[in-house]
């Protein structure tokens, strides 16, 4: 996958899309290339990918519909794969949008687990705290593709996180990791562990 700005099919004219190829383990195409975002008001980005156990897989992105950050949406495509491995259809849905005034989301990772569903993180900028403004919020989204509420691991920085990074352990525990910094000078990158209820 890649972001493309071409305004060439299968991009959306006027626009930054991210668009796929499937791979077969040899490096040989399968099938057309594809625009992997189904939210195409104008600008996708930041995205990462994650394989599915069904065959298919999902992809997480940052969605800007208007140009302003406020605006910015984290969304999620599932893709099935069909019988000749070519790419099937996509589901979308929204996994986050700003909460407040002034906020805005950005930079998201995925990582599925065993059961079919699949974690989201991603930064959230909260205008509203005046000194760690930088912050991390996950989702679960299960197997029949609905969201649940939304999580916090504390991962607060005064400067942007920036790229996160995630990975599904095999007790189904999710580890997010960021890049925090509470001092002009001091970095570090920081891990966390969330556990789904009932898990």
């Amino acid at each position: 996958m890649w972001r493309d700005n071409s305004d060439a099919f299968p991009a959306a004219a006027n626009a930054l899309d991210i668009v796929g190829q499937i791979l077969d383990p040899s490096g040989n195409r399968i099938g057309s290339e594809f625009k992997v975002n189904t939210f195409d008001a104008d600008s996708e980005f930041e995205f990462d990918a994650a394989a599915l156990p069904n065959g298919g897989f999902v992809v997480v992105y940052t969605d800007d519909p208007s140009g302003a950050f406020e605006d910015y949406a984290i969304r999620a495509t599932e893709w099935t794969t069909n019988a000749d491995g070519t790419i099937g259809t996509g589901t979308s849905t929204t996994i986050a949008t700003s909460p407040e005034a002034g906020d805005f989301v950005r930079y998201p990772t995925v990582a599925a687990d065993s059961s079919g569903g699949f974690w989201v993180g991603y930064e959230r900028f909260d205008a509203s705290n005046p000194f760690e403004k930088y912050e991390t919020e996950a989702v679960y989204v299960d197997s029949s593709f609905a969201v649940g509420p939304r999580m916090q691991p504390y991962l607060p920085s005064n400067t942007s996180i920036g790229q996160t990074d995630s990975a599904v352990l095999s007790d189904g525990s999710f580890v997010l990791v960021g890049n925090g910094r509470d001092t002009p000078f001091l970095d570090a990158r920081t891990a966390k562990l969330l556990r789904r209820q009932g898990r």
